[in-house]
């Protein structure tokens, strides 16, 4: 069987055709979710104040302009009333009613639900890779047979094509990713240069029952022109958070906006860098030489298959 013959047949293949429509259902529809999930919040987020509550001998509050609001009602995204036992010293991010301050809604931040209502990317990536599976299962057009005017066949399609959108997908998240590094390495860059600096005080940590016990997220509080924000590290740390609370980190803020703060870390990581400048240039030759690269794996899969049935 050579090349074109192979091609053909998996091209005809049903159970091609039925990941295909499988892939592009799933990915549809997960984008759907998203989307609509994503929308519904933001649509009512405006009556909500994003607050850290506190945990103090089972008894839950937040600051409001240095006085404490007890926390009565707890809701979820769906907007059922649920009962949140936070370990006493922990915190947890509710959104809590500007009209009933003491009614919140909670985000479980390992319910991916809840995050793709905050922040879709995640969701998004996984539904583009889908409909990415399906486009590469269900075309016909790469196995077509290429005919003249008279009807005589002059060739068949690559099968490179149905391999294009998952270059696509690679390039895009590749560029994303370095997007977003130098748009960190910059923002810290320039939060640094003006030299506005501060010091944080470790305080508590976010709740979070899939990872207690064995990593954390810290929070701080810290204080520009004798108003108090809270810092919540981006880095989880393996562990318990114990032994550091009390401790003090070091914060550059905006400014114009102390709510703007960044570690002093420098964000950039060379290996990620690397590994997202692989994406594309492995992605690249298939996006913008398509011809070439079909004509070289044409080429080099017939020129196998010529070696096997010599020997």
């Amino acid at each position: 069987m050579n090349y074109d013959e192979m091609n053909k047949n998996v091209g005809n293949s049903k159970l091609f055709k039925v990941l295909g429509w499988f892939f592009l259902i799933g990915g549809v529809l997960v984008l759907l979710s998203v989307l609509s999930s994503y929308i519904s919040w933001n649509a009512k987020k405006s009556n909500y104040n994003k607050e850290y509550v506190y945990s103090k001998y089972g008894v839950l509050y937040y600051e409001d302009g240095g006085k404490h609001v007890y926390v009565n009602k707890i809701y979820n995204t769906d907007g059922e009333e649920i009962t949140l036992k936070l370990p006493d010293k922990k915190s947890a991010i509710m959104y809590c009613n500007k009209h009933n301050t003491s009614e919140c809604i909670y985000f479980d931040i390992n319910n991916t639900t809840d995050q793709s209502m905050e922040n879709p990317i995640l969701g998004l990536l996984v539904s583009f890779f889908l409909i990415a599976l399906a486009l590469f299962a269900l075309p016909k057009k790469r196995f077509n047979e290429k005919k003249d005017e008279q009807g005589n066949v002059i060739g068949k399609t690559s099968s490179v094509d149905s391999l294009v959108p998952f270059f696509i997908f690679l390039f895009i998240v590749g560029l994303g990713s370095i997007l977003w590094q130098i748009y960190a390495v910059s923002s810290y860059l320039s939060l640094k240069n003006t030299n506005n600096e501060v010091t944080a005080t470790i305080y508590s940590d976010i709740y979070n029952e899939k990872t207690e016990g064995t990593s954390y997220r810290s929070l701080s509080y810290y204080y520009v022109n004798n108003k108090k924000y809270i810092y919540l590290d981006d880095m989880y740390e393996s562990g318990t958070i114990d032994d550091n609370m009390g401790k003090t980190i070091k914060l550059y803020y905006n400014p114009n906006d102390p709510s703007k703060v960044v570690e002093d870390h420098n964000p950039f990581d060379f290996i990620a860098l690397l590994i997202y400048i692989g994406f594309i240039i492995v992605s690249a030759p298939f996006i913008f030489f398509k011809k070439k690269m079909e004509g070289r794996i044409h080429k080099t899969l017939s020129n196998q298959k010529e070696v096997e049935w010599k020997i």
